[in-house]
C-alpha cells in the first residue's frame, strides 16, 4: 500500500520521465536519519522490488509512500525492501577533455581553458602555504572515499598550520594527483559549475528548455544559491556536438525544496537528459555550467537516439522462429564471451579524439560525428546485443602527443588539449617530505594508561598497511592509507588508475574500520567522553613522540593516530583555544599563587605578544 505505480509521460516516442519515481518527505527524512546523513537529500538512487532509478522529493506524495513508474520497472518480485544506492549530494564540475574537445568546435576560445588551468594550478601551488587556499581545494574536490573531507577536517583543526607530517604529505601527494589529472585529463576545475543527479518537474512548471538548479556551498551545506541565465548541461560520456545543451535555469517557487540535483521539465517536444548524450532519470549524472566563457553562441543539433531500440533475439536454428525462447546459462556465457571480443568502445573513443584534434573543425567533422554515433550504439550493445561495426576508415592510424601512445605513431598537437597537456610538468613519483613536529595540543589528561594497549594496536596495524604496501607495489604508507597512488612497482601499473585506487581503497577499508571498532569498543555502553580523548592522545603520542620514533626514518610510519581523527580534531580545536599560563609569565600582570588558564580565540595572539 506504500508503493504506487503511476504512469510515464510520453511524448513524441520520447520518455520524458524515464527512471523517475517520487518520495514523501517523510520518508526521505527517515532515510537521512537511519543512514546517518547530515541533510536530508533532494533525492535517491535506489532498488526496490525488481524497480530501479531515482525517487525524488515530491510535496504529492504524503505519508510514508512512494510513487514508481513502469519505466522503472525491470523485473517481478516481491522483496518490498528500499535499498538506497547513494544519495543527491553537491559535487564539482569537472571539465575533460571530450567536453573540451565539442566546447573547442564550438567556438570556444582556447583562451578560456588556458586561464582556467592556470587558476587551479595556482591554488594548488599555494595548499601548503595557505590554510584558507587548501579548505577551497579540498573541499570542493570531494572523492567518493572521503579522503580530501576528512583532510579538510585536519586543516580546520590547525594541523597544517602545526606542519603536521601526515597531513603535509597528504596534501602534498594530493597535489600531484590533480596536476597529474590536468595534464593527462584536462580535468579541470570549474568553480561556476555542479555534477549533479538528474530528476523531473512533476510539478509542469518548467517550460520547454528550462531548468531549476538550486546548489548548496560543500564548506556550509546551509548556504544555498539558486542559478539562473543562460547554462550549459552534458552528460559523460558525451561525443557529439549536440550533446551540449543550452539551457535556461530559472527560479521556481514550486521547486524550491529541491537541493543538489538538476530539475528537468517535463513539457516540450523532447527530454532535455536524451538529448545529453542519450541520458535518462533513472541515476544518471549531469554537469551544469553557468560561466558564460564556456557557453557556446549556439547549440548544436543532438543527436537522433532510437528509444525504442529493441534487443536482438537469440539466434538458434533449432527453435521455431515464432516461439518465444528462454535464455540459458549457455546463452549467457555465449553472449558474455561475444561482448568481451566485440567491445569497441575505448577504441571508438580514442578514434573520435585523435580524429577531432587532426581536423581543422573538430568535433565537427564528418567522421567525428559517425564516430559518436557508433559510440552510442557501442554503449547500448549489452542491452541491445548489437555489436559495434568500426569500419577502417574511422580508425586512428596517428596520435596527438596528449595521448600518450608510445608504440603508435605520433605528432606533437597544437590543438588545446596539446598545449594544456605540454604545459603541466608533474613527477611520476613521490618523495615524502620529512616533516618532524609534536603536536602539544594533543595531550589529554590520562593518556599514560592507554601507551601500552597502543603500541601493542600499532605494532599490528603497521604490519597490516606494509602488508597492502607490498601486496600493491606502493612504496610508501601515504599513498596506501590515502589512495592518491602515484606510482606502483608491480603489475599493477597495467590497470588503470582509478582502478588501482579501487583496488587499494577496498583492501584498505576493512583495515580501518577494524581499528576504529577497537578504538570504540569499550564505550559501546557508556561513553566517557574524557577517556576517549585520553585513548586518542595516547595513540597519538606512540606515534609522534619523539621518544617513540623508529632510529631509521624509513620505517617510521604516521598514520595509526588518524583512525581516530574526529576525536584527535575535537582535542586539537579546544586546546587551540586555551593556553596555560604559568605563575612565572602571570607576574608580568601582578602576582598569581596558582597556575591560571586563559581562554582565547586566538591563543597564539598572546604567545606573540609575550
Amino acid at each position: 500500500n506504500d508503493i504506487k505505480v503511476i504512469p510515464d509521460i510520453v511524448r513524441n516516442g520520447f520518455n520524458f520521465s524515464d527512471g523517475a519515481g517520487n518520495i514523501s518527505f517523510s520518508l526521505a527524512r527517515k532515510i537521512a536519519r537511519d543512514l546517518d546523513l547530515n541533510t536530508i537529500p533532494s533525492a535517491f538512487q535506489f532498488r526496490m522490488a525488481g524497480y530501479k532509478g531515482v525517487l525524488c522529493q515530491s510535496a504529492h506524495v504524503k505519508n510514508n509512500k512512494l510513487q514508481v513508474r513502469p519505466s522503472q520497472h525491470k523485473f517481478e518480485s516481491n522483496h518490498n525492501e528500499l535499498e538506497v544506492v547513494r544519495s543527491s549530494t553537491f559535487i564539482s564540475a569537472y571539465l575533460n577533455r571530450q567536453a573540451i574537445t565539442l566546447l573547442s568546435a564550438l567556438g570556444i576560445p582556447d583562451e578560456v581553458f588556458i586561464d582556467l588551468k592556470d587558476l587551479r594550478v595556482r591554488e594548488l601551488d599555494k595548499m601548503l602555504e595557505s590554510e584558507h587556499t587548501a579548505l577551497e581545494v579540498l573541499q570542493r574536490n570531494v572523492d567518493e572515499y572521503g579522503i580530501s573531507t576528512s583532510l579538510a577536517d585536519l586543516v580546520k583543526a590547525g594541523f597544517l598550520r602545526n606542519n603536521d607530517h601526515y597531513l603535509m604529505n597528504l596534501i602534498s601527494l594530493f597535489r600531484i594527483m590533480m596536476l597529474r589529472d590536468i595534464k593527462k585529463k584536462a580535468k579541470i576545475r570549474i568553480d561556476k559549475g555542479a555534477f549533479l543527479l538528474g530528476v523531473l518537474d512533476v510539478t509542469d512548471t518548467l517550460q520547454e528548455n528550462q531548468i531549476y538548479c538550486c546548489i548548496s556551498d560543500p564548506g556550509n551545506p546551509s548556504n544555498q544559491k539558486v542559478i539562473t541565465g543562460r547554462c550549459i548541461v552534458y552528460r559523460n560520456s558525451c561525443f557529439h556536438p549536440g550533446d551540449i545543451r543550452i539551457v535556461t535555469a530559472v527560479k521556481c517557487k514550486a521547486l524550491s525544496h529541491l537541493v543538489d540535483v538538476i530539475v528537468f521539465p517535463s513539457l516540450g517536444y523532447r527530454d532535455i537528459p536524451s538529448e545529453c548524450s542519450g541520458g535518462n532519470l533513472d541515476g544518471d549524472d549531469f554537469t551544469i555550467i553557468y560561466d558564460e566563457r564556456l557557453i557556446p553562441i549556439k547549440a548544436y543539433e543532438p543527436m537522433n537516439i532510437n528509444q525504442n531500440r529493441k534487443p536482438r533475439m537469440l539466434e538458434n536454428e533449432d527453435e521455431n522462429e515464432d516461439e518465444i525462447q528462454s535464455v540459458t546459462i549457455e546463452d549467457i556465457k555465449k553472449f558474455f564471451v561475444n561482448y568481451l571480443f566485440s567491445d569497441k568502445l575505448e577504441l571508438i573513443a580514442n578514434a573520435h579524439l585523435a580524429k577531432a584534434d587532426s581536423s581543422d573543425v573538430g568535433a565537427l567533422n564528418g567522421k567525428c560525428i559517425r564516430l559518436a554515433q557508433l559510440h552510442s550504439g557501442a554503449v547500448d550493445y549489452p542491452k541491445t546485443g548489437t555489436p559495434p561495426v568500426f569500419p577502417p576508415e574511422l580508425r586512428a592510424d596517428e596520435f596527438p602527443d596528449f595521448m600518450e601512445k608510445s608504440d603508435k605513431k605520433s605528432y606533437k598537437s597544437n590543438k588545446v588539449l596539446g598545449i594544456l597537456y605540454r604545459s603541466i610538468n608533474v613527477s611520476e613519483e613521490y618523495t615524502p617530505l620529512n616533516v618532524k613536529n609534536f603536536d602539544k595540543r594533543l595531550y589529554a589528561d590520562g593518556f599514560e594508561e592507554f601507551l601500552d594497549d597502543a603500541r601493542k594496536l600499532k605494532r599490528e596495524y603497521d604490519a597490516n598497511i606494509r602488508g597492502l604496501m607490498n601486496q600493491f607495489g606502493i612504496n610508501n604508507e601515504i599513498e596506501v592509507t590515502s589512495g592518491y597512488i602515484v606510482n606502483t612497482i608491480t603489475n599493477i601499473d597495467k590497470k588503470k588508475p582509478r582502478d588501482v585506487t579501487k583496488s587499494v581503497m577496498e583492501a584498505l577499508i576493512p583495515i580501518k574500520r577494524h581499528y576504529k571498532k577497537l578504538f570504540d569498543q569499550e564505550w559501546e555502553s557508556n561513553k566517557d567522553h574524557s577517556r576517549v580523548e585520553s585513548k586518542a592522545s595516547a595513540w597519538y603520542f606512540v606515534t609522534y613522540h619523539p621518544s617513540e620514533l623508529d632510529v631509521d626514518p624509513s620505517k617510521r610510519m604516521f598514520s595509526f593516530p588518524w583512525i581516530a581523527y574526529d576525536v584527535l580534531c575535537g582535542i586539537a580545536n579546544r586546546n587551540s583555544r586555551k593556553i596555560h599560563v604559568s605563575m612565572e609569565l602571570m607576574d608580568f600582570f601582578g602576582p598569581c599563587n596558582s597556575k591560571c588558564s586563559y581562554n582565547l580565540d586566538e591563543g597564539q595572539d598572546l604567545i606573540s605578544w609575550l
